[in-house]
Parts: structure tokens; sequence; C-alpha cells
């Protein structure tokens, strides 16, 4: 599923909008368009009749999704403040942990940064240890951009207190979380895709 995950994002900064597997095997058109939800349910393409209760269930999964997220924010800030760094450096760090060594190409792909922007945000990762430039293995004109051992330790200590929320719901009840996170995740990069097209 990480490596579904890890393709679908990777696809999206790459420009490779177009299809993508779902979880069935069937194929997901990206350039499909969606009707204005910003007014009524009716002029969303929704049924507020008969099925009701479906869309009342749709919605109450997108507002707790939308928690989720600004949530996911308000913790990436702590964890930011409480290393030390900026949150963009923070989202630097999680693709690089992820990922492995990036190009300063890549990562500010991965950023939705310009290419000066990114030198600044790797200017400040190094300044805190977290990340270091180096020259390629096999291609000494590339630079590669890889996490260090400090900012991996970074990165475990923040992974252990998402662990500890997630062990609230009760371990039994752990695997099916991760399969439902694992597949939203992959059908969230595909709305991005959308969004990005339209």
């Amino acid at each position: 599923m990480v490596a579904i995950v890890r393709e679908s994002i990777r696809d999206l900064v790459s420009g490779d909008h177009t299809t993508r597997k779902t979880t069935e095997g069937s194929e997901l058109n990206m350039t499909d368009t969606f009707p204005d939800v910003r007014h009524a349910p009716e002029r969303a393409g929704l049924d507020a009749g008969p099925d009701r209760a479906g869309l009342d269930a749709s919605l109450a999964s997108v507002r707790a999704l939308r928690d989720l997220m600004l949530v996911g924010e308000q913790f990436r800030q702590a964890t930011a403040e409480h290393f030390g760094v900026g949150v963009t450096e923070t989202i630097a760090i999680s693709y690089l942990s992820a990922e492995g060594p990036l190009t300063p190409r890549q990562l500010s792909q991965r950023l939705g940064l310009t290419p000066s922007s990114v030198t600044s945000v790797l200017d400040r990762l190094e300044t805190a240890g977290m990340a270091e430039r180096a020259r390629h293995a096999t291609d000494r004109r590339q630079i590669t951009i890889t996490i260090t051992p400090y900012g991996q330790s970074a990165m475990t200590w923040t992974q252990l207190h998402l662990e500890k929320a997630l062990r609230e719901l009760g371990t039994e009840r752990l695997p099916d979380t991760s399969g439902i996170l694992g597949e939203l995740a992959v059908h969230l990069a595909a709305q991005t895709a959308v969004v990005r097209l339209a």
C-alpha cells in the first residue's frame, strides 16, 4: 500500500495525472471533471432524496477528514517548533525519510517551490543538522540531498507520537485503520491530480 501511495505522489509531481489503478484493479480517469459543490447538494449532482442517509454519511466523513487534516497541520507545526525549524523543513524531511535521497529539482517538485526557495530550505536543514547535500555517487555533476542520522531520529520521535495516537483506537482496530488510511491516501492523491488539472 505504501508503494502505491508513493507512486501516486511521484506521478502527481511529475505530471502524469491521466489514469490511476484503484485497489479493485479498475482504471480511474484522472481527467474527469466534478460538479460545483459550493452550493446545494442538487447542484453537486448529489441526490437529496431517498439517498439522504448516504449523503449525510459522506458529508460527515468529509468533515472528519477535514478535521484530521487540520489537526495534522497543527501537529506538524508543533513538531517544527520543537525542533526549531519551519513547517516547510519538516515536509522536506518527511519526503527524504519516505523516499530516500532526492535531487534539489525532485525536492522542489515535491514541495511546490522554486529551486531558489528550495536552496534556502536546504540551508536551514543543514544548519539544523537534519539533511546534507553531497555529490551523486555515479554522476558527480549532480547533487543529492539525504536525511542525516539526526534528521532520521527526529522523524522516529515524531512517528512515536503518531503511533501513540493510533494506539488510542485500540490495537484490534489498527489493521483495519491501516488499510483504510492507505486506500484513502491513494484516492486523495487521485483527487489532488484532478484539482491540479481543473
